[in-house]
């Protein structure tokens, strides 16, 4: 076993995967397996990107025992009609069956990343739904990206920041934690590129609201790179997510 990128890679995976940058290895999806956990907004926008990067295999995972909702089935109706990609739906508890040969597993925002650590295996990339997403758009599509992040005033910062950048003339869109998933604008631009009528011609820019638990998984560090950045205030919050201001820091 070799370490490449903060991840563990067996020699089975050739030489050409421990050369790829983190990144690619996220947006090169052809032959692998996902897992996206909590399908809410975020995980579902997450599920229908992996199927457009290639993946071969989604397992769409939420903690909810009351089973699926509409808008769940609906997404997962959409992966299984491409033909190209075998999906799982599963709702419950989740144990370490559900991420067993999972190459990619990401996380969605509502879903502590404290959780599923312990349950993915050595040889797979744990990674949040706004890293997963962010990564392609800022460093393929190469749009520059504007986070706004800390305890209170974010949302309103972030709508200001993009109608501040469009009054300039830019084509700007704001995502993340203030509604539209970061998924969604990177689905899109791909389709864009393919000529598809419900994608996105290009962006500018983006703004993007950014909370604490986006931000909790140390390895996405090197796949987050706006271009700049914001902490508008820090005060103790979300101590039963983050164990304290120290964790929440």
């Amino acid at each position: 076993l070799a370490t490449s990128g903060g991840r563990v890679v067996s020699e089975s995976e050739g030489d050409d995967d421990l050369r790829l940058e983190p990144h690619e290895r996220l947006v090169d999806l052809g032959g692998k397996r996902v897992a996206v956990v909590g399908l809410g907004a975020s995980g579902l926008a997450a599920a229908a990107l992996a199927l457009d990067r290639g993946a071969s295999r989604v397992a769409m995972l939420d903690s909810n025992p009351s089973g699926p909702t509409d808008a769940q089935v609906e997404v997962a109706r959409d992966l299984e009609s491409s033909g190209s990609c075998e999906v799982a739906l599963r709702f419950g508890p989740h144990d370490l069956a559900d991420f067993e040969g999972c190459d990619v597993i990401v996380c969605s925002p509502g879903v502590p990343a404290s959780s599923i650590a312990p349950l993915v295996p050595p040889a797979a990339t744990l990674v949040s739904e706004l890293a997963f997403a962010l990564c392609e758009i800022t460093q393929n599509f190469a749009v520059p990206v504007a986070c706004v992040t800390g305890t209170n005033g974010k949302t309103t910062t972030t709508t200001f920041l993009c109608s501040l950048l469009e009054g300039l003339g830019k084509t700007c869109e704001a995502c993340g934690n203030i509604g539209l998933p970061a998924s969604d604008v990177c689905l899109r631009l791909r389709r864009g590129v393919r000529g598809e009528g419900n994608g996105t011609g290009g962006l500018d820019c983006l703004a993007v609201e950014v909370s604490s638990y986006q931000l909790e998984i140390e390895s996405c560090r090197d796949l987050f790179r706006p271009r700049a950045a914001a902490i508008l205030n820090l005060t103790d919050d979300h101590a039963e997510r983050h164990g304290g201001v120290e964790g929440y820091a």
